[in-house]
């Protein structure tokens, strides 16, 4: 889908939530798009990553390898998006790793950065879910305060 140049569509500050699956890629490419289409677009590219709980106690010996391994695979995860923004020309953007539950940590990250778009994947769909939204999906969108593109 290509999107065409409008003056309802000029967003400045757009999160893109990027988890590296099929759908986050369509995410980022409408968001490099939609930044596209504004020179003044700065593109925000998140990853939230989870650290279970079991694992964030002090006293569990391999904790802090545990975290360091996690954050590590978000890490990798986003270098995919970091090679094709870094092709981008005329579009500054930034990539950013967030640690906690994803809906609080992308939402808080859109506020700081005062983001006026967000989108982010459908995901956790299956035959008995395809009606329903991912839950990470579903929860920014019903507390944003700002416009929540949800791809499919």
């Amino acid at each position: 889908m290509i999107i065409k140049g409008s003056a309802e569509m000029a967003y400045t500050r757009i999160l893109v939530a990027y988890d590296g699956s099929e759908i986050g890629e369509k995410a980022l490419v409408y968001g490099i798009q939609l930044a596209q289409l504004n020179r003044d677009a700065h593109l925000h590219v998140v990853h939230a990553v989870t650290v279970p709980h079991i694992f964030t106690v002090s006293e569990y010996r391999h904790a802090d390898k545990i975290r360091e391994e996690i954050m590590e695979h978000g890490k990798d995860i986003l270098n995919g998006a970091s090679e094709r923004l870094s092709l981008l020309r005329d579009t500054r953007y930034q990539v950013a790793i967030v640690e906690g539950k994803p809906a609080d940590e992308i939402l808080m990250y859109a506020r700081e950065q005062k983001c006026d778009l967000i989108l982010m994947g459908s995901r956790g769909l299956n035959n008995v879910q395809e009606l329903f939204l991912g839950s990470v999906s579903h929860e920014v969108a019903q507390r944003s305060a700002v416009p929540v593109m949800i791809i499919k």
